[in-house]
């Protein structure tokens, strides 16, 4: 009884011991979830008072250089400078918590003030909270689906040409304010022409700013404009493809800039697509504008001296102060001013030394940056920011339709000759009739229409079924001329892949020697349980025997033992 008992208690405390267990990686898989996203937790154990008196430095620098460029900046949106000061302290307390960058400064940008006056131009504020929410919810899904690879697909060039034409255009916006001109324009050009047209009046604008902090409550969900109220849904189809080219843009300004400031590290773009969304989220609530890294702001802060995002904390309480105490001296600013620093801020963004490099090594980058350029001057900022990609996406496209494939006239030691064909990346459907032709050719010209053909398959890492039926058209147009057609360094992968698709007829060979036993028949097939490990079932193992004594003893063993077995069955 007693050892039923004892056996009893043994079967109750297994079960225990398996939910402590998964209990434990259950609370462990939770607490790298929270150390991966939530930054601060990371770093905050390791806080000294060197780095909170190097944070508390730059902080309040960066503060100081954020008030007159907020100001600035709300007024290219097309706001009142209040509504600068209100987007330049959500920002960088959210970021304190979750982002990974201690450099990057998030708040309102000459970039996205420019993309929300596109926008919202002629609308009142409600709609600018509005796209602040909205890109915050965009951005969050982003970074829930984990789409920061997007961001690889845009390249330096087109990063390049992108703020290069904003830059520009940010230039020329603000050339009126310096002046003192006031007219309406319709793009970069006829900006231009405006400038020429008015040059002779002058005017000085003034500042007006409304004193005191902002109120905390949910973004407007509806709005009066006149006589008129939009809904919900009214004022979404007002912001129109906003609501996604603004996200974006900050998405990739803000990866762009962390990138920048990273030291060489490795970025997680997705955890920096949720921060920001965060950001623009949280920064809705308090009337703020859409907003992502600044460059300048961020090299203010690193040459500071920034040890940790806490900097972000001190720089959010500058801009509370101001907003709650210095407001009324912010009124004699002049609209020259504020448009001189903008100008100032991001004259270095022009970059037109690359130009020259890229015509030096690579003219098609050169093209793409050109194209965004002069796509964002004409047409806008989005249009051009949109072209660029899609011609890094139609030259990736191009790339794998169309592989470099390397011919090669080989001849071993042993004096064998093939030629041995090297596409330079993998196999898809987009590429496969380019290959066809290709070792079409190589078979015809190189091999002279006899010698045997190796395909090198080292960057076949993957094969789609399109690509498995046109090796099997391949192969059967090689079996039609009669001429040999092998696989070189073919993948398990793709061997597996190939034979599932009844192509059992091809021969393989992990190296170049390997290929040469094959075709010189010194590999042959022998009846084995035995498979090579990275071949199927259905393929039996090519043994090389040297001794032709053995072989040929080992085939008449078998031939007396089908004799004795016929003899038998003949006398029963």
């Amino acid at each position: 009884m007693v050892k039923l008992g004892f056996e009893s208690q043994l079967v109750t405390a297994e079960p225990a011991k398996d939910g402590m267990k998964d209990l434990q990686s259950v609370t462990s898989k939770g607490k790298q979830l929270l150390l991966r996203h939530v930054s601060i937790f990371r770093w905050l154990p390791h806080y000294t008072k060197l780095d909170a008196v190097g944070d508390l430095v730059a902080g309040v620098t960066l503060g100081l250089t954020m008030m007159p460029q907020a100001i600035a900046y709300a007024s290219l949106a097309g706001l009142s400078a209040q509504y600068g000061l209100y987007s330049s302290f959500m920002g960088g307390l959210v970021y304190m918590m979750f982002g990974t960058i201690k450099e990057v400064s998030i708040g309102i940008t000459s970039l996205m003030a420019l993309m929300t006056y596109e926008y919202t131009q002629d609308l009142p504020v409600e709609f600018v909270i509005l796209l602040t929410f909205l890109s915050g919810c965009v951005q969050l899904m982003m970074g829930l689906l984990d789409l920061g690879i997007l961001v690889d697909f845009i390249s330096e060039p087109v990063t390049s040409g992108f703020t290069t034409a904003t830059s520009l255009i940010i230039i020329v916006s603000q050339m009126k304010g310096l002046l003192g001109l006031r007219f309406k324009s319709n793009g970069f050009v006829d900006n231009i022409w405006q400038l020429f047209k008015h040059a002779g009046e002058a005017k000085l604008w003034d500042c007006q700013i409304k004193p005191g902090l902002p109120t905390f409550g949910l973004p407007p969900f509806s709005a009066q404009v006149g006589n008129t109220t939009y809904s919900f849904l009214g004022m979404c189809e007002k912001l129109g493809s906003g609501i996604i080219m603004v996200p974006v843009v900050g998405v990739l300004a803000n990866v762009a800039i962390a990138k920048a400031f990273s030291a060489g590290k490795s970025l997680d773009a997705t955890q920096e697509m949720l921060t920001l969304g965060m950001c623009n989220l949280f920064g809705s609530f308090v009337q703020s504008t859409p907003t992502t890294g600044a460059f300048t702001r961020s090299a203010v802060s690193n040459a500071s001296g920034v040890k940790t995002p806490m900097g972000g904390l001190y720089s959010g309480t500058i801009i509370l102060l101001a907003l709650g105490y210095l407001t009324p001296y912010f009124y004699f600013i002049p609209r020259c001013t504020l448009a001189a620093v903008l100008i100032t801020a991001v004259m270095f963004m022009i970059d037109f030394k690359i130009m020259i490099h890229l015509w030096k090594c690579s003219k098609r980058d050169l093209f793409a940056l050109l194209i965004t350029l002069v796509s964002s001057l004409m047409f806008g900022v989005e249009v051009g920011l949109l072209m660029g990609a899609v011609f890094n996406m139609m030259q990736l496209l191009y790339l794998w339709a169309r592989p470099i494939t390397y011919v090669k006239l080989c001849k071993s030691e042993k004096g064998c000759e093939y030629v041995l064909v090297t596409p330079d990346l993998g196999l898809v459907y987009s590429s496969l009739d380019y290959l066809r032709t290709e070792l079409g050719k190589a078979a015809v010209l190189n091999g002279r229409g006899k010698l045997p053909v190796v395909l090198n398959c080292a960057h076949f890492k993957r094969v789609d079924y399109t690509a498995a039926c046109g090796i099997k058209l391949i192969l059967k147009d090689f079996t039609t001329s009669k001429q040999p057609l092998l696989f070189l360094n073919a993948q398990p992968s793709l061997v597996h892949f190939l034979q599932s698709n009844n192509i059992n007829t091809a021969q393989y060979g992990n190296s170049e020697e390997e290929i040469v036993d094959i075709l010189l028949g010194e590999q042959l097939d022998l009846t084995r349980s035995e498979t090579l490990p990275f071949l199927g079932k259905s393929q039996e193992l090519k043994v090389s025997v040297d001794d032709e004594n053995i072989l040929f003893g080992a085939l008449t063993l078998k031939q007396e033992i089908a004799q004795e077995t016929q003899e038998k069955s003949t006398k029963c």
